[in-house]
């Protein structure tokens, strides 16, 4: 039970967050599970509440394609400055490059083994990246990923 009684357990560790995602088949891919507790932990204070815990969730099930691109957001400025680098981009992409082929091979569903190489993250960063700054903002991202069919449709 994930959170029990509110005398007993009212929040989860980034480790608590990370075992309950086992279920999933993500235990393994910490750097990708660490960015999510990092979404799902809005107040930052390195546990996930019930309510922040509800809250991630319904946004990435109900939530709406620039809601969910906001939390994808959360995910990759990792120490929440409100700007994403070009290293953190390329992180989240290579964490979720070892995932996508995760899932593939277990679920022997996806088109096989997804490699994205490190000139198409540069330049999926740098057209984000409307002011040129080596900056992109929340609004810089959801705006450029708004545009972009093909992910607001997956979503």
């Amino acid at each position: 039970m994930l959170f029990r009684s509110a005398k007993d357990k009212t929040s989860l560790n980034a480790l608590e967050f990370r075992e309950s995602l086992g279920l999933l088949g993500f235990v393994s891919e910490t750097v990708f599970t660490d960015l999510l507790f990092n979404a799902f932990n809005t107040n930052k204070d390195n546990k996930i509440s019930f309510e922040e815990y509800i809250r991630g969730l319904r946004i990435l099930t109900r939530g709406t394609p620039e809601e969910k691109l906001a939390f994808s957001f959360r995910m990759i400025d990792i120490n929440g400055k409100g700007y994403i680098t070009l290293s953190e981009f390329e992180l989240v992409m290579e964490s979720t490059q070892r995932l996508v082929n995760y899932v593939d091979d277990i679920t022997k569903s996806g088109p096989g083994s997804v490699e994205i190489n490190k000139k198409t993250t540069e330049k999926l960063f740098h057209d984000m990246d409307k002011d040129g700054n080596g900056q992109v903002t929340c609004d810089e991202f959801v705006s450029s990923l708004s545009n972009q069919n093909n992910i607001t449709l997956w979503m």
